[in-house]
């Protein structure tokens, strides 16, 4: 191309507004390695630094070959992208483009993907360390108490396939391992679970166990689950003393080296644990995950727990839904099947088609069928399975039906309009709180009911709902705030943390509630938070680290909470963001009762969208 067709795609670029200062800035970079400064080079360049941006790992030439990517406009030419042969071509004629394997700041593999190299050795680490981790099976347990713990601590429930137990004998086989299942499905019991059978059957001498989670929410979510857990397993005393309740943050876990994208704990160091498990693992990025497996020892065992079907992280990556190849449904290998039933003593009456030969991938594997919170006749358990399904009608009905009291669905309408509605479930969902003084009942009341939205900003968005409740609240005497005072807080107000803040203990998604102090008569404001052991901690509001009001939070930040009663508020258009992960995640945060609040067309899109993010990583593990 001639140096006046590279400066219109400049300028396409600099005005089109689709595309940040950053991948500019990239693609220039990367342009100047080529001696001809090729614009073909320039558009790969911009296009894979966006797509990273976005959540993919790479760039599929294929996706976007010939696609036009701005029409002609007055003084500017259309831009569009060239053939694939072509790009290949073009790419592998730059010295800033190599193969797999080599040190270039793009590489392009044989399945025309391209990718930052970064994302590249992100992502064939992680593979490379699953890949060695399925192979064979591991012999460190005493074979002759296995089986009468398992029977113990994983009792016989006659209902068929207890997959629980299933899960313990993958956990104790495999250096590697992957509990998958939706809210309810007894996941954080399995953990106590597995954990107490491998301590009552491991042949060392004592066994270092650390648990970790991506959020310090998450984090302390486990803790207090497994604190709960532990008083339900048939085990002594000093097995349930041994299962640790102390929960990590990855970062904590790893140690960052400050000023520096890397951890105390890497490769090179890795961490002194021979198990570790890894709770939502759903909301792991690749650049973690990666580093994470890095830094577990080769001969220690990695479990893996969260939804495969929720919302996949919010930096780059679909990691759990590539590891469990999601919607895809892999048998165990017939050897291995046959070891399930000789431990389990079911016999597996299991109709996925079973693997002869494979990377031994879908043996580490554990999806649990049944939910414990959610009954075969549970409107909230019906619906979620229709998403997930894709199956727009049969949740449309479900929604709709008359007869299900525990899903509602409300037409969303203009702001205006709907704002009477809102404001009296506002005021009906939060009012028994706000009339409460001691912390801990005014935490339980508040976890009755939230307001989820699937936007930050807008009229259907987080903001807009906050400053409602706000107005809605004060005008009902319910909270005595000054919109217009420079100090925000008042009796009542309910805050989310927003950055970690590892000196206090604070983690980004904590929830605290504003009290005075309910043993004397004094009105200084204290924000409370619970804490692992049951209890509650407190703080002075100007301590906090960065934070916000949360009568109202998005889909994203509730990962991992649990409400009586969900509204949760789709906008009145379509965005990228509403898929079916989304709603899928939204709607299971409700233990009883969720409304729906949005418009057909917008839930149907939504529903028929999944979030298909560009990588790798399934075909280097499943392929």
């Amino acid at each position: 191309m001639t140096k006046g067709n590279l400066q219109n795609i400049k300028s396409n670029f600099n005005t089109s507004g689709i595309f940040s200062e950053l991948d500019i800035h990239f693609a220039r970079f990367i342009q100047r390695f080529s001696v001809d400064r090729e614009a073909d080079i320039f558009i790969g360049a911009a296009l894979v630094s966006r797509a990273t941006a976005k959540g993919d790992i790479c760039l599929k030439l294929d996706a976007m070959a010939e696609t036009v990517l701005f029409d002609k406009q007055e003084g500017l030419d259309p831009v569009i992208c060239p053939p694939v042969d072509k790009w290949r071509q073009k790419l592998f004629a730059s010295p800033a483009v190599g193969k797999p394997g080599e040190r270039c700041p793009l590489i392009l593999d044989d399945q025309n993907r391209l990718y930052l190299y970064r994302y590249w050795e992100y992502e064939a680490k992680l593979s490379d360390a699953i890949r060695q981790r399925v192979k064979g099976e591991l012999a460190e347990y005493n074979f002759k108490k296995f089986k009468p713990c398992l029977d113990r601590l994983f009792p016989d429930n006659g209902q068929g396939i207890d997959w629980q137990k299933v899960a313990a004998v993958i956990a104790v086989l495999k250096r590697f391992s992957v509990i998958t299942g939706g809210p309810g499905s007894g996941k954080t019991y399995t953990i106590a679970g597995i954990l107490a059978l491998l301590l009552e059957c491991t042949q060392q001498a004592r066994l270092d166990i650390c648990l970790t989670a991506p959020t310090g929410k998450a984090a302390a979510r486990l803790g207090e689950s497994i604190i709960q857990a532990k008083e339900h397993l048939a085990c002594s005393n000093h097995i349930k003393g041994a299962i640790p309740a102390e929960v990590f943050t990855i970062h904590r876990l790893l140690k960052p080296i400050t000023g520096t994208p890397y951890f105390r704990y890497n490769s090179d160091n890795p961490l002194p644990a021979d198990v570790v498990v890894v709770d939502e693992a759903s909301m792991v990025d690749l650049a973690l995950m990666s580093k994470l497996l890095q830094a577990v020892a080769p001969d220690a065992r990695l479990l893996l727990v969260g939804d495969k079907d929720q919302l996949a992280s919010v930096e780059a990556g679909s990691v759990l839904g590539d590891i469990c190849d999601r919607q895809v449904i892999h048998g165990f290998s017939k050897g291995f099947l046959k070891k399930i039933e000789d431990y389990t003593g079911t016999a597996m009456d299991y109709s996925a088609p079973m693997s002869k030969e494979g990377s031994g991938l879908q043996d580490c594997i554990c999806v649990l069928k049944k939910s414990y919170r959610f009954s075969t006749q549970s409107g909230i358990g019906a619906i979620s399975r229709a998403i997930n399904l894709g199956d727009v009608e049969s949740s449309l009905a479900l929604l709709k039906s008359l007869t299900e009291k525990a899903v509602e669905w409300i037409e969303l309408r203009s702001p205006g309009s709907m704002g009477a509605e809102l404001a009296r479930m506002v005021i009906e969902g939060y009012r028994k709180y706000l009339k409460i003084n001691d912390p801990v009942l005014a935490m339980e009341a508040f976890n009755e009911f939230k307001i989820l939205c699937a936007l930050k900003i807008g009229p259907f968005g987080v903001n807009a709902v906050n400053h409602l409740a706000e107005q809605v609240l004060r005008r009902e005497n319910l909270i005595l705030n000054d919109p217009l005072a420079r100090y925000p807080w008042y009796k009542g107000r309910p805050v989310l943390i927003t950055r970690n803040d590892y000196n206090l203990g604070l983690f980004n998604g904590d929830i605290g509630i504003t009290l005075p102090d309910p043993d004397t008569l004094d009105d200084k404001l204290h924000v409370y938070f619970p804490d692992a052991a049951g209890g509650f901690r407190r703080f002075l509001p100007h301590r906090l680290p960065e934070h916000e009001t949360v009568f109202a939070m998005t889909v994203h930040k509730s990962q991992g909470s649990e409400f009586d009663h969900v509204i949760l508020i789709l906008p009145d258009k379509d965005y990228p963001l509403l898929t079916r992960e989304l709603i899928y995640t939204g709607l299971t945060r409700a233990r009883k009762m969720v409304s729906i609040w949005g418009t057909e067309s917008v839930f149907k899109t939504a529903i028929v969208r999944k979030i298909e993010r560009t990588s790798g990583l399934r075909d280097a593990l499943w392929r």
